[in-house]
């Protein structure tokens, strides 16, 4: 498969030089802009598989958003959007996160700008388009991502009330590791079924009969000595508490619940994938989708609520060319439930007894160091702050205007312009930021200050 310099560019940038079987599958698809509902084991490239096709087809002077995607977890939706800005970034296309717990005012005046794809949870999708700062008319593209939990019962009226807002020919791309549900079919048109082979199994799984949790995580903990390790947790209250007990015995861990505030889980997230913490307990909001390279345990500290749960817990290790293990403990209230799974994987399980002396030596220490791809991609772009926004009347195109007036500069050297109600921000290419941050004085006659823009 081949793309535009824009899209080659970046994938260049980003190590991928050649395409995943699901990829080689559903690019194609999708370029036909046909309905198609995908099944792959996590890990397996299903992000890439559409973001690829939908940004090839946008019209980047189109105004209103093409493509919105929906998806489960905030965490998952700037994961998904961070894929859309590292691809299409040399394409100047703008990826928006609508996601609840963030102002709405502050996405309502994004939406009014020029936003190409949208990302986001069902409930604040559905508020903007009730509130008319979405227009489902001009969109091109929906895709579920992770679609087998939009449609449960927690999800379900949202998803219902935004296709109202949908026009009839939209393309939809239904994606998840686990069977979708048949309800699928009600919102498509002669949906192409794309279901990947398994591979050979990747992941090595061991199931635990314990009778003491935290006894038995320190057994395993002292064995592997995981750089990076999750250990799942059911209760929130019970992911505070174990990183409380792993971090009084000078463990590097850190631990991500449902009802921490949205900075902070983004944070601890974001240190785990780049590997400033080494274990991480977290609740089923790190179960769907989140892609963290190399980590090489996962620990089900309380058995999983349902088989489904278990295959995307586990997914979370073992992703592409990766493998990984993973260890389940099995209590006596667990009987039922592991009786389920048994029956789910069509396989007899042998519970295993753990024993041996605990040695947690090193487990305080960082280990794992993570590329940050966005530095390759960013290399040659700057992105700057400056000091004047709508209260004092100036748009994008005064921006690009101003800038493109600067010796050495032009509409080519422009990337994403994000106008707010006091300050702006501009993506600088093409290793051109400095000439602008030194010489950008005024904009529309009006003098401003030029800054670099703080992470």
């Amino acid at each position: 498969m081949t793309f535009d310099l824009d899209l080659e560019k970046a994938l260049e940038r980003l190590g991928i030089k050649q395409f995943l079987p699901i990829q080689e599958k559903v690019v194609p698809i999708l370029r036909e802009k046909k309905d198609c509902i995908v099944q792959a084991k996590t890990g397996s490239g299903k992000t890439l598989s559409y973001v690829l096709p939908i940004l090839e087809s946008l019209t980047v002077n189109q105004k209103q958003a093409q493509c919105l995607v929906l998806v489960p977890t905030r965490e998952l939706a700037k994961q998904v959007k961070e894929v859309f800005d590292q691809v299409g970034c040399f394409k100047k296309i703008k990826t928006l996160c609508l996601t609840g717990k963030s102002p709405i005012s502050y996405q309502e005046q994004d939406l009014k700008q020029r936003v190409h794809v949208i990302v986001g949870t069902p409930g604040r999708v559905l508020e903007h388009f009730q509130r008319g700062n979405i227009d489902g008319s001009m969109l091109s593209f929906c895709v579920l991502d992770e679609a087998d939990e939009l449609l449960n019962q927690d999800f379900l009226k949202s998803i219902q009330s935004i296709f109202m807002y949908l026009r009839k020919d939209i393309c939809h791309c239904f994606l998840s590791a686990t069977y979708p549900c048949d309800l699928l079919i009600d919102f498509m048109k002669d949906p192409i079924f794309v279901q990947m082979e398994e591979e050979k199994i990747k992941i090595e799984e061991h199931f635990i009969q314990t009778k003491n949790k935290n006894l038995d995580l320190l057994r395993i903990l002292s064995t592997y000595k995981p750089e990076s390790c999750i250990v799942f947790c059911q209760r929130q209250d019970t992911t505070k508490e174990l990183y409380e007990f792993l971090r009084d015995l000078d463990v590097n861990c850190d631990y991500i619940a449902g009802n921490l505030e949205q900075e902070q889980r983004f944070l601890c997230m974001d240190q785990f994938k780049q590997g400033k913490t080494r274990i991480l307990i977290a609740t089923d909001v790190a179960s769907r989708g989140i892609d963290v390279e190399r980590v090489e345990l996962i620990i089900n500290y309380d058995f999983p609520e349902s088989c489904e749960k278990y295959v995307h817990r586990i997914g979370r290790s073992a992703r592409v060319h990766e493998k990984g293990k993973a260890f389940t403990f099995v209590d006596d209230l667990d009987q039922m439930k592991f009786v389920q799974l048994e029956d789910y994987l069509h396989v007899d399980i042998d519970l295993e007894q753990l024993d041996g002396n605990i040695d947690l030596t090193g487990l305080n220490e960082r280990v794992r160091y993570n590329e940050d791809k966005n530095k390759k991609l960013k290399k040659d772009v700057l992105k700057l702050y400056i000091n004047a926004g709508k209260s004092k009347k100036v748009r994008a195109g005064d921006i690009a205007g101003a800038i493109s007036q600067i010796e050495g500069l032009n509409f080519d050297d422009v990337g994403i312009i994000q106008v707010q109600d006091h300050q702006s921000y501009v993506e600088i290419l093409n290793g051109k930021g400095n000439l602008v941050l030194n010489n950008l004085k005024t904009i529309k006659k009006k003098k401003v200050k030029v800054e670099k823009a703080s992470a």
